[in-house]
């Protein structure tokens, strides 16, 4: 039930922060104690803007928005350039779409016997301009990488995937 602050935990030290510091304020009366709960975390203070009457639940309550904050912000930083190895073709044809490219990209692939491994490797050709890819272990591979490849080119960046 209490499983953020262990998220919390392994996403601190996915990403080599020091371990989350609680701070817990008791307010209320002792007979009728109300909790509330601060964490230090990846340089950032989460206080809870409510008390609890358990500690666990203010230490629960104050993990989950941290870490869904952190997550949040995780997700909006991602550079822009990282591509899905599996989505290289279909950018590039929905960029020669958008580009008005006469003819869709045209790919070859070739086998290549490297020792008792035969390897893939193929070429993308875009308005008269030829990519190649680098060897892969399937055809399908090959063609994503010629794409990516070609992408990269285009771009002229270089892609994280």
């Amino acid at each position: 039930m209490y499983v953020f602050k262990d998220k919390l935990i392994s996403y601190a030290r996915a990403h080599g922060f020091d371990k989350p510091n609680y701070h817990l304020k008791c307010q209320g009366a002792p007979h009728a104690p109300c909790f509330r709960a601060t964490v230090d975390v990846a340089g950032h203070t989460f206080t809870s803007p409510e008390t609890f009457n358990r500690r666990k639940d203010a230490e629960h309550f104050i993990s989950k928005l941290a870490f869904q904050s952190l997550s949040h912000q995780q997700v909006a930083v991602a550079p822009a350039n990282v591509i899905a190895n599996n989505a290289c073709k279909s950018i590039l044809k929905e960029y020669c779409d958008k580009k008005g490219c006469q003819d869709l990209p045209l790919y070859k692939t070739d086998t290549h016997e490297s020792g008792p491994v035969q390897k893939f490797v193929s070429s993308v050709t875009i308005q008269g301009n030829m990519y190649c890819g680098p060897p892969s272990k399937s055809k399908k591979e090959a063609e994503q990488a010629a794409a990516r490849v070609a992408i990269d080119s285009i771009l002229g960046t270089k892609m994280n995937f």
